[in-house]
């Protein structure tokens, strides 16, 4: 970091020492949520979070927090409620009515992406399936990008509005929105 606080070079994603993190937190005096610390003893593992458990170098508080935001819950949700506060389409603000969805998909993603709440929307159900789907992306100011292979009714019929702005999305969104508009969006 240079002495005025701006870093050397832009870094998206980037590991830091716990002391460092604790400092950066106290600091700006955010919170982090408190989150119950479970164990593995305590789960049960599908296919994809027995790839997590089998990774030697992580610590057993570590993949038991990557096991509970796979399945939607712990660490990765408060995360993302911290940056989004309801489904952008929708509107819906109620946190038990809304996924906290991954703008890069966990399989994808690495250990730190796969925990980043910049790497999430709340999205309602139905507005998750159609960007999990490609059927729709975001660019960085808002602009909805639909798919030409989804039919036009369902939009119509869900009350979405693809002409729309939903908001601009921060930096480290867009660094996400990209992938996810290069690598899902069914552009044609």
């Amino acid at each position: 970091m240079q002495q005025s606080g701006n870093g050397i070079q832009s870094v998206y994603l980037a590991a830091i020492p716990n002391e460092l993190g604790e400092l950066i937190m106290n600091l700006s005096s955010a919170t982090v949520p408190s989150l119950p610390v479970s164990t593995l003893e305590n789960l049960t593992f599908s296919p994809e979070e027995q790839e997590i458990i089998a990774e030697k170098y992580l610590e057993e508080t570590v993949k038991a927090t990557l096991v509970m935001a796979r399945r939607g819950q712990g660490l990765f949700r408060s995360r993302v409620q911290a940056i989004e506060t309801s489904c952008r389409v929708t509107g819906v603000s109620s946190e038990k009515f809304l996924i906290a969805s991954h703008i890069k998909p966990w399989k994808n993603s690495d250990n730190v992406e796969r925990l980043d709440g910049n790497n999430g929307l709340f999205l309602s159900p139905h507005v998750d399936r159609l960007f999990d789907g490609g059927f729709i992306s975001f660019e960085k100011s808002g602009k909805m990008l639909v798919s030409p292979q989804l039919d036009q009714s369902v939009l119509t019929k869900w009350a979405i509005n693809p002409t729309k702005k939903y908001g601009k999305f921060n930096q480290e969104q867009s660094y996400f929105l990209d992938h996810h508009s290069k690598e899902l969006f069914k552009a044609s």
